[in-house]
């Protein structure tokens, strides 16, 4: 990843599990070794104890934010579409929510996801290929959203 580049991470609720612990150690990575960019999480609810010293700033402050986002949730997604200042969205699909929720509607899922500055990282081959089917190609494949997988995709 380019060594001044700002990105803020979207997660609509913060849990205290595993896969949260896992992504947050990602990105206190990422601020180690991104020293001169701006890091920061946007979050409406947070249940964390530990959260490694990232900067966290309420979801209201994304849409003002310069840089790239990264995203975990449809809702982060749906939130992000219009916002103006943002260079590229990055969303780490582990789901298909059309599957969950059919009677949402193609147009509904069209205006989310055909994007031009949406890119997916897909979270298995599995859901690497339904995504290239139904919508575009993901840029790449990180089961476990740790800094190595992700500097290899987004470099």
């Amino acid at each position: 990843m380019k060594n001044n580049r700002d990105a803020g991470f979207v997660f609509i609720k913060l849990d205290n599990n595993n896969a949260y612990n896992r992504y947050l150690d990602t990105i206190k990575q990422f601020i180690d070794n991104n020293p001169i960019g701006q890091t920061v999480i946007f979050n409406s609810y947070n249940d964390r104890i530990n959260t490694n010293n990232i900067p966290i700033l309420h979801l209201s402050h994304a849409k003002f934010f310069y840089g790239d986002l990264f995203l975990f949730e449809l809702g982060g997604a749906i939130l992000s579409k219009n916002f103006t200042n943002i260079n590229k969205r990055y969303l780490y699909v582990h789901t298909v929510p059309w599957l969950e929720s059919p009677a949402s509607g193609y147009s509904s899922w069209k205006d989310v996801y055909e994007s031009d500055n949406l890119e997916f990282i897909a979270a298995n081959q599995q859901i690497y290929d339904l995504y290239e089917i139904c919508w575009k190609k993901p840029i790449g494949i990180s089961e476990n959203f740790t800094y190595e997988e992700l500097s290899k995709i987004i470099l």
